[in-house]
């Protein structure tokens, strides 16, 4: 599966990109359930949100999606569908995490909003006020990880080399994902490798 969709958000007047699902809980509190029809490759909840944050408090601004119909045809519906006559609705349902990834992806993943970023921003709502924030920073957990895996790759390359002619350098690079060269020196320098 591809990745998934980001959800939009405008925070402080800039275009950001969530790897979060805030509609979720309002669509589930819903007396009948809506089904909606994967929009694309990149879609498969079938359907997105633009949000924003204003005077501390989280908006649903815009809403896309495509109902899937029984023995019928997909519909196409907006905000009003799901909220009449109104054109922003104040996220009172909200309560939890916004992830905001932020930087290069370091870690790909096909599944989801799973790949890593190099810090997530990480706003905390409840019931629609935001009530804190913070920044994580996913490289310490990204070199640990990778420095893991290059001791690995050194122990079966050694296990390889013990039983047969192949060169070390030849071996298993294709496995190792290939990362910048700033976070390279930076999983050097913890490791106290030397280029």
């Amino acid at each position: 599966m591809p990745r998934e969709t980001l959800e939009r958000l405008y925070l402080d007047g800039k275009l950001v990109y969530m790897a979060s699902n805030p509609i979720l809980p309002y669509l589930i509190s819903l007396p009948q359930k809506l089904k909606f029809h994967a929009m694309s490759n990149d879609c498969w909840k079938g359907y997105a949100g633009t949000w924003e944050i204003k005077n501390g408090k989280l908006f649903l601004i815009s809403f896309f999606g495509q109902l899937d119909i029984p023995d019928d045809y997909s519909d196409i519906v907006d905000i009003s569908f799901l909220f009449p006559k109104q054109r922003e609705v104040f996220a009172y349902w909200v309560t939890g995490e916004l992830r905001i990834p932020q930087g290069s992806i370091i870690k790909e993943s096909k599944k989801g909003w799973s790949s890593i970023y190099e810090s997530d921003l990480l706003i905390k709502i409840d019931n629609g006020i935001v009530i804190g924030q913070r920044t994580v920073d996913n490289t310490e957990e990204f070199i640990v990880d990778m420095a893991k895996e290059i001791i690995n790759k050194k122990k079966e390359i050694t296990l390889i080399n013990s039983t047969t002619e192949v060169q070390p350098q030849n071996i298993g690079e294709q496995k190792i994902p290939l990362i910048k060269e700033s976070l390279l020196h930076k999983i050097m320098s913890k490791l106290r490798i030397k280029k």
